[in-house]
């Protein structure tokens, strides 16, 4: 999430996102861009919470029982990013402003959740408060920029298909009678039929996957190219 909004920064002053942004109008862009934030992230949270148990063991067999903590604790991360993503969706004045002041805001909201739940909650309070701290920030900001003048058109139909098809495999997951090692091969599988859901669903359009398709060849190729070269200045 954070190397996707590093890059969204340049990205903004290529020719091409300015001919989008002046053709289509930024809020329309900005809409497409969180919709299709929200399908990488939901993916690599997918990903995590499949294969918790897997990643866990790269710690030490002692940390097995902390295998549930992990996508909580990814969707701790996710929510911070989340809360850029809203900030760089959003138009209206001051929103600079508004931006530093509900950062601190966030801050002292996860301090107190912190405080009134790490307690009750044990090791999974950390991650509930960072959920609860962000939260206060994005609601806030998304409510501030949509009852603006200039509110965002997000795509929420596409949003909460996502979500759906993401929580739905999650939720087979744990309900598959499986254990060990084909349990590692059913998750994979929930994996990989996530993008084919998306694609089946028209959550991601063709046209869409074609534009993706070809990128993909086009970097595959340049790969190879440099890999040629690479070998050329070897021999």
């Amino acid at each position: 999430a954070s190397a996707f909004q590093m890059a969204w920064g340049p990205l903004r002053r290529d020719p091409i996102h300015a001919a989008a942004d002046a053709e289509l109008g930024r809020g329309r862009v900005n809409a497409v861009v969180t919709t299709y934030w929200v399908i990488i992230t939901s993916g690599l949270l997918l990903a995590l919470a499949l294969f918790a148990d897997e990643l866990v063991r790269i710690a030490a067999p002692e940390y097995r029982k902390a295998a549930d903590l992990i996508p909580l604790a990814g969707v701790a991360c996710a929510m911070h990013g989340l809360y850029v993503l809203v900030y760089r969706t959003s138009e209206f004045p001051s929103l600079r402003r508004w931006f530093i002041a509900l950062s601190v805001a966030c801050a002292v909201a996860f301090v107190i959740a912190g405080i009134l739940l790490i307690t009750p909650l044990g090791i999974y309070g950390p991650a509930v408060a960072i959920m609860i701290g962000w939260s206060v920030g994005i609601v806030t900001l998304y409510l501030r920029a949509q009852l603006g003048p200039t509110p965002t058109p997000y795509q929420y139909s596409r949003i909460a298909a996502t979500l759906a098809v993401a929580g739905a495999l999650y939720a087979a997951s744990l309900t598959l009678p499986v254990e060990g090692a084909l349990a590692t091969v059913a998750d994979g599988a929930l994996l990989l039929a996530y993008p084919l859901l998306l694609a089946a669903t028209d959550i991601v359009p063709r046209y869409h996957r074609a534009v993706a398709r070809s990128v993909i060849r086009a970097k595959l190729m340049e790969m190879r190219a440099e890999r040629r070269q690479v070998h050329r200045l070897r021999d």
